[in-house]
């Protein structure tokens, strides 16, 4: 199963938040050894960018090939899109709960939502933390989900500047971010977060 109600306990020992109570004693030196086996886990799995190959399905189409390997080469490469920082984050999302999920895509029209960072005519990729991602009840593995979904948190003011939503008059937030949801921290700066 996926112990989800351990997950604030594991990030807090991940973080060095959470200390069992026999090593506050001042005698005792604390090690974060949690911090130190996914640090090394992460980097031991994830050392080099991948390549990308494509194989040709006829013999006529092995320059195209070549032309689409050095495309892509390129497009993961970009210090825009950042791949290696997003594909780290997953990983260690992965070694935390057990599960570390990446969105992608091609942004065809003008940003107008809370993500400024994709940009017309690009390529993105992003980190969506755990448990901001859910599927139906049952589902063994994310192949065997008929559907699944990201939860997408913005500020209200945010909200009710943005012209893609209709009858905002009389609409409150309901959400409260904490120490839990420290990721949304600078959720009103525009800016990325990384624990």
């Amino acid at each position: 199963m996926a112990h989800e109600d351990k997950w604030e306990q594991w990030r807090e020992y991940y973080r060095g938040d959470k200390t069992p109570e026999l090593l506050k004693q001042a005698s005792i030196v604390q090690v974060n050894i949690m911090f130190s086996v996914a640090k090394t886990f992460v980097s031991r799995l994830y050392y080099r960018n991948p390549r990308v190959r494509v194989l040709p399905t006829r013999a006529n189409l092995v320059d195209s090939a070549r032309i689409l390997e050095y495309i892509d080469e390129g497009i993961m490469s970009d210090a825009e899109l950042d791949m290696k920082t997003t594909f780290k984050l997953a990983m260690q999302d992965g070694f935390l709960y057990g599960t570390g999920i990446v969105t992608y895509g091609y942004q065809q029209s003008k940003n107008v939502g809370p993500d400024t960072t994709k940009k017309k005519g690009k390529p993105w990729i992003d980190r969506v933390k755990t448990e901001d991602f859910v599927v139906p009840y049952g589902c063994q593995s994310i192949l065997d989900a008929p559907w699944a979904a990201r939860r997408v948190i913005i500020p209200m003011w945010e909200f009710k500047e943005d012209k893609r939503f209709k009858n905002k008059r009389g609409v409150e937030g309901n959400y409260r971010y904490g120490m839990r949801d420290m990721n949304y921290s600078n959720i009103g700066s525009g800016g990325h977060h990384t624990p």
